[in-house]
């Protein structure tokens, strides 16, 4: 269990090391896409750019479950300086209700 739980580490660090603001998931599209492969999981990328993974199953009783997450972040505009500190504005993201 140590080793799944190191390597689920470093993958979320691998990929969270790379820029991917919205409409500009490139880096993490390629990156995410080279770890699929390496494991050998069939996947591929839609028209719309989201990756779509299929692991299959080795019961027929069991039911298939789906993951779903965004490759983007919210961009950050900089609105001023304070201390030598960068202090930003969330840009994007799901508006309030």
């Amino acid at each position: 269990m140590k080793r799944i739980h190191t390597t689920a580490l470093a993958i979320l660090r691998d990929l969270g090391q790379c820029p991917a603001t919205a409409f500009h998931e490139g880096l993490v599209s390629s990156k995410l896409r080279a770890i699929l492969e390496e494991n050998n999981i069939e996947n591929f990328q839609d028209e719309y750019g989201n990756i779509i993974a299929k692991i299959s199953g080795t019961e027929d009783e069991h039911r298939p479950i789906a993951y779903v997450a965004h490759m983007d972040h919210p961009g950050y505009e900089v609105v001023r300086i304070e201390d030598s500190f960068f202090v930003g504005k969330s840009l994007g993201g799901v508006p309030k209700a």
